[in-house]
């Protein structure tokens, strides 16, 4: 019975030491920023990380304005904000550009033929100037025969533009010599008008001599029965059942 007491003795002492001798493992770890030590190792809150939850949360200190978030330390702008914290406003968040306008820098920037704040306001031309005569397609013979015999057989090529209502001259360009029709063929740095509500006769010449001038093709326009609403384009391209060609330049209102 004795040794019975002393073994349950020894036993209970053994229990006693170890218990006793087994350390806290959060004794000496310290948890900032609200974090927690469990078995030793910090469990941190609100976005904090690193051993002792030291690390601020990338967004910690970031506000961004106008609804942005953040987002891993940047600010996500809706649209019309931009910079670093969303704090640029767009100037042309509120503007609504009507018409096909464009808004830049605030300011609607309108296409030919509207104006306004808002290019809501349809205008009508006054006249085109033309600055380039385009020519691209004509008939290059006269039916089976040429329109010149000096070897070439195919004309040389000028205009005469003409207001219908008095038969005066607008335009009388000088001619290009020996054409063949497809082609790309230009009158450049020109300086003339049409008028929108005006008819014109476009006469297309071979020029033989200042006394004679063969017709090659021709045709009458009036701008307004082409072109009755915006936008209006800078190069008008024309044609008829023998003639197309394309005049570039500038609207006027």
């Amino acid at each position: 019975m004795k040794i019975k007491k002393i073994l349950k003795l020894i036993i209970a002492l053994i229990l006693v030491l170890n218990c006793g001798c087994k350390k806290d493992l959060c004794e000496d770890q310290v948890c900032f920023n609200g974090g927690a030590c469990v078995d030793g190792d910090c469990i941190c809150v609100n976005g904090y990380t690193g051993t002792n939850c030291q690390n601020e949360p990338p967004c910690a200190n970031i506000t961004c304005f106008n609804n942005g978030i953040c987002t891993n330390g940047t600010c996500d702008c809706p649209s019309g904000y931009s910079g670093t914290y969303c704090e640029i406003i767009d100037p042309c968040l509120n503007i609504n550009c009507q018409n096909g306008g464009d808004c830049i820098n605030g300011v609607c920037d309108c296409p030919t033929g509207y104006t306004g704040i808002y290019c809501q306001i349809e205008q009508t031309p006054v006249r085109f100037r033309v600055k380039e005569i385009e020519l691209n397609t004509f008939p290059d013979t006269n039916g089976a025969y040429c329109w010149d015999n000096d070897g070439s057989c195919y004309p040389d090529v000028m205009w005469i533009i003409t207001q219908t209502s008095n038969d005066n001259n607008v335009f009388v360009s000088p001619y290009w010599v020996d054409l063949e029709s497809p082609g790309n063929y230009s009158w450049i740095d020109l300086s003339f008008s049409l008028y929108y509500e005006t008819l014109y006769d476009i006469k297309l010449y071979d020029f033989d001599s200042q006394s004679s001038l063969q017709l090659i093709a021709n045709g009458g326009m009036k701008l307004s029965l082409i072109y009755d609403n915006p936008p209006y384009p800078t190069t008008m391209t024309l044609s008829n059942n023998s003639l197309e060609f394309k005049f570039k330049g500038d609207w006027f209102f």
